[in-house]
């Protein structure tokens, strides 16, 4: 049986091989230009319908003519200004604030370590910003030192 079954698989691979497929052979192929044709007879098509279905002449909207209403003064009319209402004052008396205690004492804590840096003596510069450039040391200390000019 399987003797059998590789001679159709030969028969069939000579076939494909001499170009004898088992299919039909495949249809030519259009041309371009009968696509062209198709596109710009459709595209005619378009634009005739789209002229054929446009109004003839507009109409004009009703409110399109201002001069009915418009004939005396600057063409807002006569409008009758109302003076604005007086504004109703209404006194509310505050509630008392209670002084929140833990707020009250970290806030005593925060004066009192101000006080002890506004009253604490100057820090000594580190050895490092004495002897090196000031590129090394703090911004402000730079301002301060002045640079050495290099020709």
């Amino acid at each position: 049986m399987s003797d059998t079954g590789n001679a159709d698989l030969e028969k069939r691979l000579a076939a494909l091989e001499q170009g004898k497929g088992a299919g039909s052979p495949p249809a030519p192929r259009r041309s371009p230009l009968l696509a062209l044709v198709v596109v710009l007879v459709i595209g005619a098509g378009g634009a005739l319908l789209y002229l054929l279905s446009q109004p003839e002449e507009e109409e004009a909207l009703p409110t399109a003519t201002p001069d009915v209403f418009q004939n005396e003064g600057d063409g807002f009319g006569a409008i009758e200004t109302l003076p604005p209402p007086e504004p109703e004052v209404v006194l509310v008396a505050p509630e008392p604030v209670e002084p929140n205690a833990e707020l009250l004492a970290q806030l005593a804590a925060l004066q009192a370590q101000i006080e002890e840096l506004r009253n604490a003596p100057e820090a000594p510069l580190p050895q490092t910003c004495r002897t090196r450039p000031p590129r090394t040391c703090s911004k402000t200390w730079a301002m301060i030192w002045p640079m050495p000019r290099t020709a």
